[in-house]
C-alpha cells in the first residue's frame, strides 16, 4: 500500500495540529510576552548598583569573569589601591574593609580577595577567591528581593504546558495517520525526540544570540548551529518517507523554540531593566560634549563608569570615547608615569579575567568537580 495515496486520518491529524498550535499561541499571548521596555537616559548606574548586580539585571546571569570589574569598583570606593609595576604587572593593596552598606556578595568577595594578606598580585589570586567567584551568581541573586527577581512565575506554567503540547503534536499526528499502523507510531515517537532536540538547540541559539556580545564563546554558538542543522537533515531524510508527519514535526520544532521567549520580566524588574539598558545605551552612544561636561563635574567619571562598561561588554568603546581627553591618574592608582595611560583599565580587565578563570578552575579541581562551570 502506498501511504502517499492514502488520506485516512489526515483531516483529524491536521485538525489536532491546528488546535494545539492555537493553544500555544494563546499561551504566548497570555503569559509569554514582555511589556515594552522604556530606556531613560542614565549617566550613572541605577540605584547605585554594583557591576555584578548590573550584569545580573542586564544579562539574567553573572559570569565569573564579570568579577574582574569589581576590582576597579572597589578602588573607586576607596577599599583598595591599584599598583602597576610594569606594562603587564598589576597588584592590589587593601586600604580598608567594605562599608556595611555594601551588599553581602560584595563584602564577601573583597574579604576573600585579601584572605591571604593585604596585598595580592592579579597573577596569583588567593585560592579562597575562586570559591567565592564560583558561587557569585547565587549570592548576587540573593541581593535582590522577590519583586526584583528577573522573571515572573506565571510563564513557568506556560512553558511546562507548551512543552507537553510539543511532545504530543507528533504523537497525536502519528496516531491519527492510522494507515501507517504500528510503523506510524514508531516514526512519530522517533520524530518527536528529534523535533524536541531541534527545538531545544534552537532555544539555545536564540538565548546565545541574545547575549552574544562578549558573553558567549563563538565555538559554542557554532557547535549548536552545526548540531541543529545535522538534526534537521536527519529528520528531513526520514520525513521524505513519512510525508504526512512533516507538518507535525515542523510545528513541534518551531513551538519548542518559541518557548524560549516565554520569560516575562516582573513589572518592577522590567522598569529597572529599562533603566539599566538606558545606562548601557548612554555608555555606547554618549556624545563628546556631554562626556566632557560630566568629566569636569567628576574628574574620575571615566574610571567610575568603566567597570559597568566592562560587564556590558563595551569597555573598549567606552575607552575610545575618551581617546582625545586628558584624563588624570585616579586617586587610587599607584604606578610609574611611563606605564600610565587611560586605556590601562582594559588591559587590567584582560589580565584579571584570565587569572580569575584559572582561580575558579583550580577550585573546581580541588573539590573534584566533574564539570567546570562556564567561566
Amino acid at each position: 500500500v502506498d501511504p502517499f495515496d492514502r488520506t485516512d486520518g489526515l483531516p483529524a491529524a491536521y485538525g489536532v495540529l491546528g488546535a494545539l498550535a492555537a493553544l500555544m499561541l494563546g499561551l504566548w499571548f497570555a503569559v509569554g510576552r514582555d511589556k515594552a521596555v522604556i530606556k531613560p537616559v542614565e549617566f550613572y548606574p541605577p540605584d547605585g548598583m554594583d557591576p555584578l548586580q548590573i550584569s545580573y539585571i542586564a544579562n539574567d546571569t553573572v559570569a565569573a569573569k564579570d568579577t574582574a570589574a569589581m576590582f576597579m569598583y572597589y578602588a573607586g570606593k576607596g577599599y583598595l589601591k591599584v599598583i602597576q609595576e610594569d606594562k603587564k604587572k598589576f597588584s592590589l593593596k587593601q586600604l580598608r574593609d567594605a562599608d556595611r552598606s555594601e551588599k553581602t556578595h560584595s563584602r564577601i568577595l573583597l574579604r576573600k580577595l585579601f584572605s591571604e594578606g593585604s596585598e595580592v598580585q592579579l597573577k596569583h589570586l588567593p585560592s579562597g577567591f575562586g570559591e567565592a567567584v564560583a558561587g557569585i551568581e547565587k549570592d548576587v541573586k540573593a541581593s535582590f528581593d522577590r519583586k526584583m527577581q528577573p522573571f515572573t512565575r506565571g510563564p513557568k506554567a506556560g512553558r511546562a504546558v507548551g512543552t507537553a503540547v510539543c511532545v504530543l503534536i507528533p504523537l497525536i499526528a502519528g496516531l491519527s495517520c492510522t494507515y501507517m499502523g504500528f510503523a506510524g507510531l514508531i516514526m512519530a515517537v522517533l520524530l518527536t525526540v528529534i523535533a524536541l532536540c531541534i527545538g531545544l538547540f534552537s532555544r539555545r541559539l536564540i538565548r546565545q544570540a541574545d547575549t552574544f556580545a562578549g558573553k558567549k564563546k563563538p565555538a559554542k554558538l557554532i557547535a549548536d548551529i552545526v548540531i541543529t542543522l545535522a538534526l534537521i537533515l536527519i529528520e528531513a531524510g526520514i520525513i521524505l518517507q513519512y510525508f504526512p508527519l512533516l507538518a507535525a514535526v515542523f510545528a513541534a520544532s518551531t513551538l519548542v523554540a518559541l518557548l524560549s521567549t516565554m520569560f516575562v520580566r516582573q513589572r518592577v524588574n522590567n522598569d529597572l531593566y529599562g533603566r539599566v539598558m538606558g545606562f548601557r545605551e548612554f555608555i555606547e552612544t554618549a556624545e563628546r560634549d556631554r562626556l566632557r561636561l560630566l568629566a569636569e563635574q567628576d574628574p574620575e567619571y571615566y574610571f567610575n563608569v568603566m567597570p559597568y562598561a566592562y560587564v556590558f561588554g563595551i569597555s573598549n568603546k567606552w575607552a575610545d570615547k575618551f581617546a582625545d581627553f586628558r584624563i588624570p591618574q585616579p586617586s587610587w592608582y599607584d604606578g610609574d608615569a611611563v606605564f600610565y595611560d587611560p586605556f590601562f583599565p582594559t588591559r587590567m580587565f584582560a589580565y584579571s579575567s584570565s587569572s580569575i578563570s584559572g582561580c575558579v578552575r583550580e577550585y573546581y579541581e580541588a573539590i573534584g568537580a566533574d564539570m567546570v562551570k562556564d567561566i
